[in-house]
């Protein structure tokens, strides 16, 4: 995780989004917003239902 050009964590992936040491990495991570349960059943969340429009 980089924060003003230095690293601040650093670890595997999993474990640095499942329990991140630092506060930056948290705060980062809890300001991601939840995708909307309700459309991805759906199917409504991913640009992948959407219909390509070709030669617009």
């Amino acid at each position: 995780m980089l924060r003003g050009g230095g690293i601040v964590e650093t670890g595997p992936v999993t474990a640095v989004f499942r329990k991140p040491r630092e506060e930056y990495t948290r705060r980062l991570i809890d300001a991601v917003p939840a995708p909307d349960p309700v459309r991805a059943r759906r199917g409504e969340n991913s640009a992948a239902s959407q219909p390509l429009a070709l030669g617009a």
